[in-house]
Parts: C-alpha cells; structure tokens; sequence
C-alpha cells in the first residue's frame, strides 16, 4: 500500500512522461503535455493561495467537463484544500442545499449557473465565486472573472507554494462526492488520498494500461468514474484523457475513430446508443473498455464483444463508498465476464449475508457485503448514516449478489428493489435480463407496484431500438408470447409499457422511484399497454 497523496505520486509522473501528451479536448481542439499540465496545476494552485485558499477549506467546482476542471481540482488538492466536486446540471434547491450542507467556502462556476441559481441561493459560509471561462461585472467584490484569478499567482511565489504543498499529507481528505441519489436524498461520501489512490493503483495493473493509450472521459467529471478512474488512472500510467464534455453518439464515435483511442469508459447506457451507431465508423483502435456505474448483463456484453469487437470489456462493480470493488481481469473468458462483474480486487474481501447477518455458502443471493481498505473515511456530518454502511471497515453494499464456485460476483439488483409478490422474493435484474434479449427491445427497467391482493405486481418499462420506428400490436403480442417461454408465470409482468426515455441520474443510471411517475392508468386485466 503506498502512503503518498495523489499529488505527490503523480508528481514524477509529469516528470517521466513530460513531453507525452496528456489531455486532448478535441471540440476545442486543445491539447496538453505532461508537463503544461503540471505547470497549469502549479499556477492555479498559487492562485489559490493568493486568493486566500487555506488547507482543508472546501472549494466547489460546478463547471462542465475541460482541461480547467481538471486543474483546478489536481490544484485544490495540491493545497491540502478539499474538492466539493457537483453536477453542473442541478436544480437550484440542489446546488443550494449541497452548497450549504459541504460547507463550502469557494466556488468555481459558469456565468449562467452563476447569474440563473447561485445569485439567489443564500449560501452560508461561501466567502468567493470565480467566473469561468469569462465574467464582464459583478456589484460584489468577491465575485470575479477567471482571468483575474489566473492573473493572481503572481501574488504567490513558488517557494511559499512549496510551503503549503508541503503540509500535505496522505491521509487528507480527497474529496467530497455526492451520491446520485438514485435511492432517495443524497449523501456526502468522503474519501481520502491514500484510499483512493491505492484503489486507483489496483485498477491500473488489473487494465495494463501504457502510455501508449487513448482513453475516452465521456462521464462527467464530477462522476468517480470520471475524474478519478479515468482521469488519474489515464495519468499514473502516461496514457493520453481524451475528454468529452458531453455524451452525443456520433461525436464519440467520430473522436474515437479520428484520435484512434484505444478503450472507452462509460455506463452500460452509452455502450448501448453506441451500438446503435457503431456500423458507421471505423472504431477497430478500440481494444478495451471499462463499464460501470449500473448493471449490464450479458446481452450488453455479448454485444460489446461482437459487435464493437472490444476484444477485452471490463465491468466492473463498486460504489462511491466503498469505490473499486471488482473486476474483471485480462484472463477471464468472455462467458465469465458476461455473467459476473469479476472478482474482488486486491485486499478486498466479499462476503453474502442473509437478512440475520449469517454467511452464505457459495451461488446463494444475499446482500453483498465487502472488507475494503479503500472505503470512504463516512459520510460528511452524518454519523448516523455512515454507522449503518460501514462495521469495522465492513461495506454493507444494499446490493444483492452471490458469489459463483469461482468467486466471481454475480449481481441480483438492489436489496430495496426485491420485488415480493406473494411471498416470493423476485428478482428485477433477472426478468430485465431477459426482456433485453428480446429484439426489439433497447433498454428496459423492472420495479414492484403496490397490488392490495398480492402485495406487489411486476412492471416493466421498456424503450424500443430505432430500428423499431413504431410498437405494433403484432409486437405486444410477440412480447408476451416470449415471456410465457421464457420466465415462469409468477416472474411475468403484469404491467408493460413502452416509453420514450428512462429519467436518468447525469451518470447515467435509470431512476427507477421516478418511473412510477411515468405510469400508464392500469387496467385490471394486466394487458400489455
């Protein structure tokens, strides 16, 4: 386990890879070696301290993805200050409520985020606002432009940088992470340097990534897939961040095949609009890939494989508190990696409790469970919370799974998401599994409605391909017949609809509390609507 900050191990790092490059952002056509990184890093950070930035203080970025946002967070942990990282798509009472409850002191942002929410959100600690990328005039004196704010490292000499850099230590608060919130309220998840970075470290011999590779950031930066798996992982190995600023099919595509990048990361949901388009490019540089942040089952990745022809799809699992968990490895077969999200990393340990805490043997569903070093240090002001996720350095996930005679991880879906119809506990991950390998269908999201005689009925809610201009009866009918084949009559749903979109969180999983929303009027016949 190595006891370094980020910081501090990326540091040779620019120095062995200096004339590499290391950032491309190819809708601004800009580009970044190793060493301009570090440079940039090391100006911002001085104007940080200029600006009055003091370790452990809390600095927000709410700005879309590019180069700066990641300067500007490499430079607040340079600092010893800590990042309060946020979607730059958030309501206000969102941004407001987060804003107050990570007590943040700083914030970086847009002039349209700035002028439309924070201008009327009453933030109670915030002692400063920079405007990226260009502000023209503010009535408050600690509002200003990001050219001022570059302009003021100056004020900062190098030595008095180095300094403050100094302080640093590897056990320093990293950053503060919201949850998506799939599941109710956001949490703060906190994270050190020394976790994460060791987690990161992990990953990266698992990927063999080189300096050789072209690695596509399509996820937001504030996602932990984003700016910490893909960014610095892309950094520790001398590898090239091909940055994305928003997911648009086609522009992912044509990056890939005009850069030649050599893997992607991304959710389960990008992969599947790439397949839809991938006949129209030529994206054959493309040998890797990292898939996480949901489910995928072993259609996406039989896909994947065939007809993206990544010779080598990672899923993996984990969660922002407890980060990396598994994944899957360079050596497991095709069949093993479409059906399990991989094995424990190293110094993890898996466990599958039943609902008294007892262990379970080997292919029996439970919650899973994890002894994992890198897990988040708790919740931010929230002690309750944290008491019930973490037991003597115990993640307890709220997911269920089951270990295979191999020790791979087999997911089941969220423990709050078992469907209980009738006494019989009901997986939604194994009837979406197998509404996915209908034709037709694109994606397709499972969940229990309240039913007065059996507790709860199966719904299912399904988008089509566009290859499916229009659902037919002649479809409906099809579909039905496929599921009396292919699941037993109490796993059928009663409920189906086609929809247009899933509500997504910005990190692309399916917000399933928000479906019921979507609800057709029921019939008491349960036809297929």
């Amino acid at each position: 386990m190595i006891h370094q900050s980020i910081n501090q191990y990326l540091e040779p790092c620019f120095t062995k890879y200096h004339s590499n490059t290391a950032i491309l952002y190819p809708e601004e056509n800009l580009s970044f070696r190793y060493d301009e990184m570090r440079e940039q890093i090391h100006r911002y950070a001085r104007s940080l301290c200029s600006w009055g930035v003091k370790r452990n203080d809390h600095v927000a970025i709410i700005l879309p993805t590019s180069p700066d946002w990641i300067f500007l967070f490499l430079a607040i942990t340079l600092i010893g200050a800590v990042p309060v990282s946020l979607n730059d798509s958030d309501l206000q009472n969102e941004m407001e409520f987060k804003l107050n409850h990570s007590d943040t002191n700083y914030l970086f942002t847009t002039e349209a985020i700035y002028t439309n929410i924070i201008s009327v959100c009453k933030i109670e600690k915030l002692k400063g606002i920079v405007i990226l990328p260009i502000f023209h005039s503010s009535k408050h004196e600690n509002v200003f432009s990001f050219e001022k704010f570059q302009s003021m490292y100056s004020d900062t000499s190098t030595e008095a940088l180095a300094a403050v850099i100094a302080q640093t230590k590897y056990d320093d608060i990293l950053n503060i992470q919201y949850t998506s919130g799939t599941t109710g309220l956001p949490k703060a998840v906190t994270s050190i340097h020394y976790s994460v970075l060791n987690n990161i470290l992990v990953f990266l011999r698992n990927f063999h990534y080189t300096e050789q590779d072209k690695i596509v950031a399509a996820l937001p930066l504030y996602h932990v897939m984003g700016c910490l798996f893909t960014g610095i992982l892309t950094f520790l190995s001398g590898g090239c961040l091909v940055l994305i600023s928003h997911f648009h099919t086609k522009e992912v595509l044509n990056i890939i095949q005009t850069e030649s990048c050599t893997s992607f990361h991304g959710v389960p949901t990008m992969f599947r609009f790439m397949l839809n388009r991938c006949s129209d490019y030529n994206i054959s540089s493309l040998t890797k890939c990292m898939i996480a942040g949901d489910y995928c089952g072993p259609s996406l990745i039989d896909a994947i494989h065939k007809e993206l022809k990544i010779d080598h799809p990672f899923p993996c699992y984990g969660q922002s508190e407890g980060i990396g968990i598994t994944q899957a490895l360079l050596t497991d077969s095709i069949n093993k990696i479409k059906y399990t999200v991989g094995k424990a990393v190293d110094q993890v340990i898996i466990k599958i409790i039943d609902d008294s805490g007892q262990e379970l043997p080997h292919n029996q569903v439970g919650e899973i469970i994890a002894y994992i070093p890198y897990h988040m240090l708790g919740y931010y002001k929230d002690p309750d919370a944290t008491r019930k996720t973490l037991h003597n350095d115990w993640l307890y996930t709220g997911d269920l799974g089951y270990l295979d005679d191999d020790n791979y991880l087999v997911l089941k879906g969220r423990k709050k998401e078992i469907i209980v119809r009738g006494g019989e506990n009901i997986s939604p991950v194994e009837i979406e599994n197998v509404i996915r390998t209908y034709e037709p269908v694109e994606n397709v999201a499972v969940i229990g409605i309240s039913d007065s005689l059996m507790g709860q009925e199966i719904a299912a809610y399904i988008t089509i391909s566009p290859k499916h201009t229009l659902v037919t009866e002649e479809m409906k009918e099809s579909l039905d017949q496929y599921l009396c084949e292919h699941l037993p009559k109490y796993k059928r749903p009663k409920f189906v609809y086609f929809i247009d979109h899933f509500p997504m969180t910005t990190s692309g999983k399916i917000q399933k509390h928000k479906l019921i929303q979507l609800q057709p009027i029921q019939t008491d016949k349960g036809e297929i609507i």
